[in-house]
């Protein structure tokens, strides 16, 4: 098992999506600096192992802060991953952006709150 299978099992205990820092990923890597090519490698090595992050580009900041969710993962962590997919123009799955849209509206669906009784007279 790797580094990035043990943070991946970490992020099912968190629910599938945590906030961190880029120094985090790091350490993840046995790495100190946020170098171009180490960044690169970060988001590679994420992405191999189906974590996604928020932004899109990992900043080179150490403090900066980072949305990390499981792709895979149930829930929110699908919507996160639908909308990233749907800014960068792309889709894992093959999905048409009309499909994409669909599926993002069913899943939001149920933030929608809930409206109240109608209590005007008929």
């Amino acid at each position: 098992m790797t580094a990035w299978d043990g943070y991946r099992m970490w992020l099912a205990q968190e629910g599938h999506y945590r906030t961190t820092t880029v120094g985090e990923l790091l350490m993840v890597m046995g790495k100190q600096r946020a170098g171009v090519q180490i960044v690169a490698d970060i988001e590679r090595d994420m992405a191999a192992h189906k974590i996604g992050h928020l932004p899109a580009k990992l900043p080179r900041e150490k403090h900066a802060r980072v949305l990390v969710y499981d792709q895979q993962g149930p829930g929110i962590a699908v919507v996160m991953h639908l909308i990233r997919e749907l800014g960068e123009g792309r889709s894992s799955t093959g999905a048409t952006t009309d499909e994409q849209v669909t599926m993002l509206a069913m899943l939001l669906e149920r933030y929608r709150p809930v409206p109240e009784k109608d209590t005007t007279p008929a």
